[in-house]
């Protein structure tokens, strides 16, 4: 009750001092309003952008090796802070500070492959595992195909450098090829990606975060040298000598970089932001990102925009890798910045907006990809912005729907914080059936130049971006739309897998009916009162008349941004620590595949039971019992439950179903009529143990519906809109 009461208390003074301190009125007319946007759309410098990104691609100071890179806590990554924060001091950015944060140190300074009786020489990329001495590792090189369990029948390793084909967007990261050679006794594996990443040319190379301990030295080459070593190796055993200068250690300090235009409210933020540190050049992923972060704070600093709320921009280090042994190891920098740096900005932000390779043209279409409850009005905005770099002459396809935020980028971490969070479509395609070409061809390879720009562009992403930052800021209030999260619980809930649980499915659909009907009363709300105020704008009214709309703007904002929270902790979480899921969609899935596993094998179809369902289980991981030794999964699994390193997966990790050793059992058994009672049984129980967890899950939501909802019903708008 006293911290109720707290919080009543600091709200009234929120207001008291907002009316107090000259905000109760806009500086501006309606048409000052809309001449800031023509203003801000003058300003804009697409070159600056590009000048940022290219030099941040190109020169030699912010890269560690030969091959680029600029990772977590090295030496390349803090020159590029320092440069980043003068920038930002230079455009004029008030506040400008380089905030520090822990991370593992990732320093990858060069490596090299020599053959005995050779004088080819071939160049590694290495992943943020171990290194190895001056002198190297002298041994054996041996080729064990996909490098799973099966693949080392017969074959010993111990002492040796093995070589391995990998696809890590189709089959598994090189996490598991890593942790199994490891373990086989192997002094270091090299990698080629076949298929999947960096497809664009024989000679690509590949790199991404480890996800995993620091082992064995672990480096990438190229096909090309991977298909001559393997040629090699058919005429007869070779030597080889591998140096890896490959710093990964606890104890590093990586910056992110934060700078503000100050708004007439300093109480109310807006963020707008992007990463800066990459794997080899990065052109796309990410300095294109930086120059656009950049060019939008001077765009608007350069037409004179006043803010009402305060503008901050952030760019963050440790998005890549940042952490030893976590399943959730990127986007470290932006999880420090929310939940250590600065947690304070929760509950005071209105919306955070994310950059990643905005420079692509990735399709015909443009989309802004965002929290379910900012979508209605971005979608508005994208239908009404004012943009100088019209649509149709750069995305002849208009803008699509946007698809909820995903994990892959810095906005997962501050909307799970509460802040409502937005990023540029650059992932998934439309329908989310594939990722775009980019992917398979050029991410985080060499490749990532200068050469896959395109002006067009991001030119678009600068002034519509910029403009919508503007939007969200000249609103006294923030119009979220919480019917879009009852959409995505409805569409994931199974009535019928949760009555089977003994869930209380009627007590769960009444609260989330009830969300949907104050959703829409609340969602009204919000959009009355800033018509209101665009009215007011209009006939020019005095400051006494805007006070009211400021006042019920700020309660409104404070109530909305506070549910928002509560959706986040309560339906946002992580399979397999990656993707968003609902809680009880997680038990569902691994309910009804074991479930149907059940029945295929008591018809006596096991090959049904090993093709389509048991590698669903637990949000694919239980895919990797298929092809590697129960101690490398089994270390995947520790990771999700290794509470103290989780970062963004803290308190997001659903419970798993122990189905390793039956998936085992069965994939032996493929092909046969044999007897299956054993793993029957098995399934049984871990059905029955699912089931529990999906009955308490779906009850702790249930609960949180009617808390979500009951602060919806708080805001009150009458005193302002009649």
């Amino acid at each position: 009750m006293r911290r109720k009461v707290a919080l009543s208390f600091l709200a009234g003074m929120l207001v008291l001092s907002l009316l107090l301190s000259g905000c109760s009125g806009p500086k501006r007319t309606l048409e000052q309003n809309n001449q800031s946007f023509t203003d801000y759309y003058k300003s804009t410098d697409v070159k600056f952008a590009y000048d940022i990104a290219l030099k941040l691609s190109s020169d030699p100071q912010f890269f560690n090796s030969a091959l680029g890179g600029r990772n977590s806590g090295s030496d390349a990554e803090h020159a590029t802070a320092d440069f980043l924060t003068q920038k930002m001091k230079e455009i004029g950015l008030k506040d400008v500070a380089k905030e520090g944060f822990p991370v593992a140190k990732w320093q990858f300074n060069g490596a090299s492959l020599t053959i005995e009786g050779n004088s080819t020489i071939i160049k590694p990329y290495s992943y943020a595992s171990g290194g190895t001495s001056a002198a190297g590792i002298s041994a054996e090189l041996v080729y064990v195909g996909k490098g799973t369990t099966a693949d080392y029948q017969g074959i010993d390793v111990k002492g040796k450098i093995v070589l391995v084909d990998i696809n890590q967007r189709a089959e598994w990261w090189v996490t598991l090829p890593t942790l199994e050679a490891a373990f086989k006794g192997a002094a270091a594996i090299m990698t080629s990606e076949r298929g999947g990443f960096a497809e664009i040319a024989k000679d690509a190379l590949n790199s991404q975060d480890m996800c995993g301990p620091v082992t064995i030295p672990s480096v990438n080459i190229s096909v090309k040298d991977a298909d001559m070593l393997i040629g090699l190796l058919k005429k007869g055993p070779a030597k080889v000598n591998l140096k890896v200068d490959n710093i990964v250690e606890p104890g590093g300090t990586s910056y992110n970089i934060v700078g503000k235009i100050p708004g007439k409210n300093s109480d109310e933020l807006v963020i707008i932001g992007d990463h800066y540190d990459t794997h080899f050049w990065g052109f796309q992923d990410n300095s294109s990102a930086v120059g656009l972060t950049l060019a939008i704070a001077k765009g608007m600093i350069d037409s004179g925009y006043k803010p009402d709320r305060t503008l901050v921009f952030v760019l963050h280090g440790a998005e890549e890798y940042g952490a030893i042994d976590a399943a959730s190891d990127w986007a470290i920098g932006a999880w420090n910045q929310v939940f250590k740096l600065h947690p304070e900005w929760a509950g005071k932000t209105l919306a955070y907006i994310n950059f990643e390779l905005p420079a692509y043209k990735f399709a015909d279409t443009a989309r802004t990809d965002s929290a379910p409850e900012l979508k209605s009005f971005i979608t508005n905005f994208a239908k009404t912005n004012p943009n100088a770099a019209k649509t149709d002459t750069v995305f002849p396809g208009g803008v699509s729907p946007g698809l909820d935020t995903y994990t892959y980028s810095d906005d997962f971490s501050y909307q799970i914080a509460g802040i409502p969070s937005a990023v540029n479509g650059f992932f998934w395609k439309d329908d989310q059936s594939d990722v775009h070409d980019f992917y398979y061809k050029i991410y985080h390879s060499q490749y990532d130049n200068k050469d896959t720009y395109n002006e067009a562009v991001l030119k678009y992403n600068l002034q519509y971006y910029g403009g919508l930052a503007m939007a969200i800021d000249q609103n006294p209030a923030l119009e979220l739309d919480f019917t879009g999260q009852y959409d995505r619980l409805l569409n994931s809930f199974k009535k019928d897998v949760a009555k089977a649980a003994g869930a209380d499915t009627d007590a769960f659909t009444t609260a989330l009916e009830n969300l949907k009907a104050v959703s829409k009363e609340a969602h009204a709300k919000t959009v009355s009162l800033n018509k209101t105020y665009s009215d007011l704008l209009a006939k020019g009214a005095t400051d006494n008349e805007f006070k009211p709309i400021w006042a019920a703007s700020v309660n409104a904002n404070e109530t909305e941004l506070r549910a928002f929270k509560m959706v986040s902790d309560a339906f946002i979480k992580t399979s397999a620590g990656t993707s968003p899921i609902v809680g009880h969609e997680y038990y569902q899935n691994n309910i009804s595949y074991m479930t149907d596993s059940v029945a295929s094998l008591e018809k006596g179809d096991v090959n049904n039971v090993v093709d389509n369902l048991l590698w669903q289980i637990n949000g694919l991981i239980n895919s990797y019992a298929y092809a590697f030794d129960k101690e490398v999964v089994g270390h995947m699994y520790q990771q999700l439950a290794n509470k103290d390193n989780l970062y963004w997966s803290t308190g997001k990790v659903m419970k798993d179903a122990d189905v390793y050793d039956l998936t085992v059992s069965l994939n032996a058994k493929y092909g046969t009529k044999g007897d299956f009672s054993k793993e029957i049984s098995a399934l049984k129980v871990q059905i029955k143990a699912q089931q529990s967890l999906l009955k308490n899950t779906l009850a702790e939501e249930t609960d949180a519906l009617v808390d979500i909802t009951a602060e919806l019903k708080k805001m009150d708008v009458s005193a302002a809109v009649k």
